[in-house]
């Protein structure tokens, strides 16, 4: 078990507009994708007991 759960088919309303405008522009996603690698990798993780492995990712334990 993964990390993250990926579905490629889970294309909704508001995640249509944005997979369509990717479709012919792999260069542009690839140039977008690359500065959104770069931002993640700027985080500062916390470490030890300042962080908490949540449950839900969407509340707090």
């Amino acid at each position: 078990k993964g990390l993250f759960t990926l579905n490629i088919y889970d294309v909704n309303a508001s995640t249509n507009s944005t997979v369509e405008f990717y479709t012919d522009k792999l260069q542009s996603f690839l140039y977008e994708f690359g500065k959104a690698m770069i931002k993640m990798g700027n985080f500062s993780p916390l470490t030890g007991s300042t962080g908490e492995i949540r449950l839900n990712c969407r509340r707090k334990n």
